[in-house]
């Protein structure tokens, strides 16, 4: 062994023991602690809801986690990815592991009624009962589900018959509206209502839930096209309108986009000032 192969070995040794420091210090700071935050109360939330899937996962809810928002959004399907049911629950599954690790909420949307679903019915179910079986069977009390997003926008018949599948299988409190995507303080049935308003005017109109998943709210969001990421000002004054008139707020960052610190951390400070 040459002088630079002795070098290399020892180099490797002193960067695999420094990485194992710093995997002990994540650990430390990544111990569960606190509780999951009360849904009937006020709570910020954010998700990269169409890309989730993409995120490396224990990064991604530690990133949300540390801002202290209290829940992570999703769109469990993309209109454009249904071949990969079985690889997106097994994706899922570990969410929920750090989920419980770290205290945040689960909000779901199975199905967005945007995308006609009558093509799609072996893969919703398939994941709908994934998801039933989550919380009945594994007594998950951090999922909260929409069964159809935006109801009313597509199949209207098959997209019914899920939302009542899920009503006569699954508690009610852990059921959340949004048939219309406005339905007001309409729970359907449910145990929360969500709203998708266009703009955070209109969000302090209706009650409950408030959910950026609007064109025009993430424009007011991004302060530029949907497709952009939340800026940290825009973010910070709608949160602090929206939670301080005792509504919880959720971010929808949708498309392909980065998760954003900045969105999560203006949730966090926007929480602070008006001390949700």
């Amino acid at each position: 062994m040459n002088f630079f192969d002795k070098i290399k070995r020892k180099w490797d040794r002193i960067r695999d023991h420094v990485q194992d420091i710093i995997d002990k210090i994540r650990e430390q700071d990544d111990e569960p602690g606190g509780e999951f935050a009360d849904p009937t109360q006020p709570f910020t939330g954010y998700g990269v809801t169409d890309n989730w899937k993409n995120q490396a996962t224990e990064t991604y809810l530690r990133m949300i986690a540390k801002y202290g928002v209290d829940c992570v959004a999703y769109e469990f399907f993309r209109y454009d990815q249904l071949h990969d049911i079985d690889s997106r629950i097994e994706k899922f599954k570990k969410h929920i592991e750090l989920a419980d690790k770290h205290k945040l909420l689960l909000y779901v949307q199975l199905w967005n009624c945007n995308t006609d679903s009558a093509r799609h019915q072996t893969v919703i179910y398939k994941a709908a009962r994934f998801l039933r079986d989550e919380i009945i069977n594994n007594k998950r009390e951090n999922i909260f589900i929409t069964p159809c997003g935006e109801g009313g926008n597509g199949n209207n018949s098959l997209d019914r018959k899920l939302q009542e599948w899920f009503k006569s299988r699954v508690p009610k409190k852990y059921l959340v509206n949004n048939w219309p995507s406005k339905p007001g303080s309409s729970k359907d049935g449910m145990g929360y209502v969500c709203n998708h308003p266009s703009s955070t005017s209109a969000a302090l109109k209706l009650p409950s839930w408030i959910m950026s998943d609007h064109s025009s709210f993430m424009r007011e969001l991004n302060a530029g096209p949907r497709e952009g990421s939340p800026k940290y000002s825009r973010v910070l004054n709608s949160a602090k309108k929206i939670l301080g008139s005792g509504r919880t707020f959720i971010v929808y960052h949708g498309w392909w986009e980065p998760p954003s610190e900045e969105a999560c951390r203006a949730l966090r400070d926007a929480k602070e000032a008006v001390r949700v």
